[in-house]
């Protein structure tokens, strides 16, 4: 998914707020899941022939006391400049510059079989002191790729799965000089 300028900015406007990340992340989950949840409310919400005033009046009734006041008035504010569109968006980058500032890297770890509490803490420990930043793991299994492990973190791929290495040498034999 592209990321509009737009949505950076507003991103960035509420991290130079002085509320705190936690609450706002929180309440960020709370939005998601109505918006995630609700196509209908999504509709209305982006709907030009909906009138503002009523797009935040159904804003207050579902988000109420549920979330702070200060990211309840953030929504109004994307109503009013026609931009609750972007509100996935603006979430998405929220957290990543949240991350950015708190050091955090989440991490792809892919393996054929499901990791241990060991073996997963010394991956993390691994990257962390790779990348001298505090690692959040996302575990996956794939039992295609035989053994080993595979490794996303943001666009770089650490591939050592035994099947990467079986199709280097597979391809090798096809294409290389014996």
């Amino acid at each position: 998914m592209k990321i509009g300028n737009s949505a950076k900015i507003y991103a960035k406007a509420l991290i130079k707020t002085n509320i705190d990340s936690e609450i706002i992340l929180s309440n960020f989950d709370i939005i998601s899941s109505v918006v995630k949840s609700s196509s209908d409310f999504f509709d209305i919400m982006q709907s030009p022939i909906v009138d503002v005033k009523i797009k935040k009046e159904i804003i207050d009734d579902i988000f109420n006391n549920k979330i702070n006041i200060n990211v309840l008035n953030f929504l109004k504010i994307l109503v009013e400049k026609d931009r609750f569109s972007e509100i996935l968006q603006i979430i998405d980058v929220y957290k990543d510059e949240v991350d950015k500032i708190n050091d955090i890297k989440h991490v792809k770890i892919i393996s054929a079989v499901d990791l241990n509490d060991n073996q997963k803490k010394r991956i993390v420990s691994t990257l962390q002191n790779k990348l001298s930043k505090t690692i959040i793991p996302h575990c996956e299994v794939d039992e295609s790729i035989i053994a080993g492990l595979i490794v996303k973190v943001d666009d770089d791929i650490f591939d050592d799965s035994l099947k990467n290495k079986l199709d280097k040498i597979c391809n090798w034999g096809v294409y290389g000089n014996y």
